[in-house]
């Protein structure tokens, strides 16, 4: 069961405190007035939600912390404006107009880059981890800093909820793509962002039955993102897609209608 405490920052506003207490109401989190005391104090048993002046920031008990941020998601979408190929949407075959459930947001990037590509189309991105949910949600409605992101930040739908349960409860052929980019096993570079993030992440990993189901809710295909060598290694692909020099690669599974 995921624990955390929700606070703001020193001397806050009456907005930062009402926000705050949304959030605590919304999320079963508890809310703890600040009063001047320090994060190391508030942190110690539970990482906190802090509502600062900005945005949403999670901090650990060492201090460490983890917030929205789009990531490679700007320098994939100024390759894609230049008219570069992104291999997650060749794998996904996405053009304007498609529909897609990212069924492992996260932090969002690769749904930040779905929703470019698919213009007005629709992107679902479903969250297990609710403090991830939280993060992204507030993050995708309050980024302000690069307008080519902002448009596709503001449309994608974020829900929170296990993909397990979520696609058995939807109609069959519900989205064009299904997506999932399930956390690694073992972390493929030493950022100390994606450490942090591992820290609160669901740990679920897809199965059989879980690839079955997305097959049911798909019309066109099922693509999941991992390791070219765990890819490679998998039954269920018709055919794997992944860049020249990248140990990431894509399994994609084309729907039969």
């Amino acid at each position: 069961m995921e624990r955390a405490i929700i606070t703001t920052s020193l001397n806050p506003t009456e907005e930062q405190i009402k926000k705050a207490l949304s959030l605590a109401l919304d999320s079963g989190f508890p809310y703890v007035a600040r009063n001047k005391r320090s994060l190391m104090e508030i942190a110690r048993d539970m990482p906190v939600l802090v509502v600062t002046k900005k945005n949403l920031e999670l901090v650990f008990s060492d201090m460490s912390k983890l917030y929205f941020h789009p990531g490679m998601a700007k320098i994939r979408i100024k390759g894609m404006k230049k008219g570069q190929e992104d291999v997650m949407i060749k794998a996904m075959g996405l053009v304007p107009g498609m529909s897609v459930l990212d069924c492992t947001l996260g932090l969002a990037q690769d749904s930040i880059v779905a929703q470019y590509a698919v213009k007005d189309g629709l992107v679902v991105g479903l969250e297990k981890s609710k403090i991830i949910y939280l993060l992204t949600s507030n993050g995708l409605k309050t980024y302000d800093e690069d307008p080519d992101l902002i448009n596709p930040m503001r449309k994608i739908k974020v829900k929170h909820g296990d993909f397990t349960d979520f696609l058995v409860k939807l109609p069959p052929k519900s989205f064009d793509v299904v997506y999932f980019d399930p956390m690694f096993k073992k972390t493929t570079g030493k950022s100390a962002h994606i450490l942090r993030l591992r820290n609160v992440a669901a740990k679920d990993y897809i199965n059989e039955e879980v690839l079955r189901n997305a097959c049911s809710v798909a019309r066109k295909r099922v693509v999941v993102k991992g390791r070219k060598e765990e890819i490679k290694l998998l039954p269920f692909f018709d055919k794997i897609i992944a860049g020249k020099d990248s140990e990431i690669a894509f399994g994609v599974i084309e729907v039969q209608l």
